[in-house]
């Protein structure tokens, strides 16, 4: 081989070289600090498994605490690999998680503790590239229990420490009602303390309010039937206990007052608590003249104006509180 056609050669071998070092070091550019490997393109799939619900599928009634096994079937292009399964006991309004797992065409269940005629499973499968398909029960299904429903204190009543009140509940259950417990919440449903737990007898129970202070109490209710099933309700919402005020004719001072302005008159009142009443305000004949509902009063002097000015005379105020009342003589003058 000549020297010419030597030089060729070389000159097209350091060429090649060349360009591949470049290639090297811009791939390593793209994807600093990692070796550059042959990776599988993505597979490019799309299309969704196939679910079904099997059982339960609608129509079926079961017993609180019974055992029982969901069936499922799915298939997918490329194979399923994992499912989810929920419950739900207010027809699909809410989902609750069971199980997360690999796939499996069945998952016991244990029913759990609650009484529903709502009730319906879903299953959710997906495959290796992410895709997914769900499916529910056709037709909600039943688990039997009791039912309980709270009348009293269902919410927004206010009570003294220390007063007795009935609360009242309603109970039923196709094997008989059996026994009920009775619970008492004071920070909203957080923790629950027991009040009574005894035989049925009547939906009522008599109770005296502990002595605390709160906005948020609850009652919860939970009846029992022959089978132990059960089924509970709690106050739809919160009612109040607080400290019973404890007031006399001689603590509030009561004076009459007069706004020129607005040729309105009124009362000015002066009190050592806090405390809320109604105000009603009477001729000396027994005339109801006045009447303010639920006046709100502070520690200190308090002024209630009338809406219409009350000429020169004696009358009479009645200031009549949860766990009070207290009547005043007051004078309008000039």
């Amino acid at each position: 081989m000549n020297l010419v056609k030597r030089c060729f050669f070389m000159s097209i071998f350091i060429l090649i070289g060349t360009l591949y070092a470049q290639q090297e070091v811009n791939s390593s550019e793209l994807t600093p600090g990692l070796a550059i490997t042959n990776t599988r393109p993505d597979s490019g799939d799309t299309v969704k498994p196939t679910a079904e619900v099997i059982s339960p599928n609608g129509g079926e009634v079961f017993n609180q605490d019974e055992v029982t096994h969901m069936i499922f079937s799915a298939s997918d292009n490329v194979g399923v690999v994992s499912r989810k399964v929920e419950f739900t006991l207010d027809s699909g309004a809410t989902w609750t998680i069971l199980d997360s797992a690999a796939y499996s065409p069945s998952y016991t269940w244990n029913i759990p503790e609650i009484a529903s005629t709502m009730c319906k499973i879903k299953v959710t499968a997906y495959d290796s590239s992410g895709n997914f398909a769900s499916d529910e029960t056709d037709t909600t299904f039943v688990i039997n229990g009791p039912s309980a429903g709270v009348i009293s204190p269902n919410g927004g009543e206010i009570f003294d420490q220390g007063d007795t009140t009935d609360i009242l509940f309603s109970a039923a259950a196709d094997l008989g009602v059996k026994s009920r417990k009775i619970e008492f919440s004071s920070n909203w449903g957080a923790t629950w303390s027991l009040i009574d737990s005894s035989l049925y007898d009547t939906g009522s129970y008599t109770w005296i309010t502990p002595e605390v202070v709160s906005t948020g109490c609850k009652i919860k209710v939970t009846v029992y039937d022959s089978s132990n099933n059960l089924s509970f309700d709690e106050s739809d919402t919160t009612f109040e206990i607080i400290k019973p005020v404890s007031i006399t004719t001689s603590d509030l001072k009561v004076s009459n007052f007069k706004i020129n302005i607005l040729n309105k008159t009124g009362l000015q009142l002066s009190t050592p608590i806090d405390f809320s009443a109604d105000v009603m305000v009477y001729s000396v004949n027994g005339l109801l003249l006045k009447k303010i509902k639920a006046r709100q009063f502070i520690i200190g002097s308090n002024r209630v104006a009338f809406k219409k000015r009350l000429s020169n005379g004696i009358y009479l105020v009645e200031i009549r509180g949860k766990d009070f009342n207290i009547s005043k003589k007051f004078i309008i003058t000039e």
